[in-house]
């Protein structure tokens, strides 16, 4: 014979675990928010500024890659493979 249940006791149950999975949603939705942002691609970032900043760093950076070069603005290289290996230097203010 199966257990009797009060419909009291079976509603606080739901009520809880409703509740503990609203505290876990913030969370979740946070940690799958951060995963996904590892698949974004900066673009653009490279393009040249109108002047350095005075007291900036210079930075000489040689990049060796066997990815295409790209023929977009602000962008070196595109995510197609190249046939061949490319190199370029790059001079980067800090």
């Amino acid at each position: 014979m199966p257990p009797k249940y009060s419909r009291r006791r079976v509603c606080r149950l739901g009520g809880s675990a409703l509740r503990r999975g609203a505290r876990l949603l913030p969370g979740a939705v946070g940690l799958i928010g951060l995963a996904l942002s590892g698949c974004a691609t900066p673009v653009g970032v490279l393009e040249p500024t109108a002047a350095p900043a005075p007291d900036a760093t210079h930075l000489d950076i040689l990049v060796a890659t066997t990815r295409a070069a790209s023929s977009g603005r602000g962008v070196l290289f595109s995510n197609r493979w190249s046939e061949a290996s490319l190199a370029t230097s790059i001079n980067e203010g800090l």
